[in-house]
């Protein structure tokens, strides 16, 4: 589950699990706070967390106000970032979700598969496979085939 401002509208995205979770009788929507549909059971929780201090291996599925990654460590964003994310010498990121902000390599290896606003690609590896609305140094970036890098699907 994640929550996400459009706008003046608040648009939460919800998982359900149970037995009725594949039949299209169990969906569930939830626009500015009103449910439409089968939401029996469903919570919706706006908390962030963060911002974040990885040091080891962590996966973050939920919806943080940043992180820093340090070195030896590898962090995994499935969720939403609703900040920055610095990836210091030596530490690892791999994005498979939303960074609603910058990612700031400065030496450590990024991946992006997700979607992210902005990779500053001041050193390191750099990788994109999904979406970056801006990059800053794409010289450093190996853009690969199928992502899309302001707007323009190479």
């Amino acid at each position: 589950m994640a929550t996400k401002a459009c706008g003046a509208m608040l648009v939460a995205i919800v998982a359900l699990t149970g037995s009725g979770a594949a039949n299209a009788d169990s969906t569930c929507n939830i626009v500015n706070g009103t449910a439409y549909g089968n939401c029996a059971g469903v919570k919706v929780s706006t908390a962030s967390k963060g911002p974040l201090t990885v040091r080891d291996q962590r996966t973050e599925s939920g919806i943080i106000t940043g992180a820093t990654v340090h070195a030896n460590a590898h962090f995994t964003m499935s969720g939403i970032s609703n900040g920055d994310i610095r990836v210091l010498a030596g530490g690892e990121l791999t994005v498979t979700g939303i960074v609603n902000g910058s990612i700031v390599n400065e030496g450590g290896a990024v991946v992006v598969l997700g979607t992210a606003e902005h990779l500053d690609a001041r050193r390191g590896k750099n990788s994109v496979s999904g979406v970056v609305r801006k990059i800053t140094a794409p010289e450093r970036v190996d853009i690969r085939p199928g992502a899309v890098v302001d707007g323009v699907v190479h």
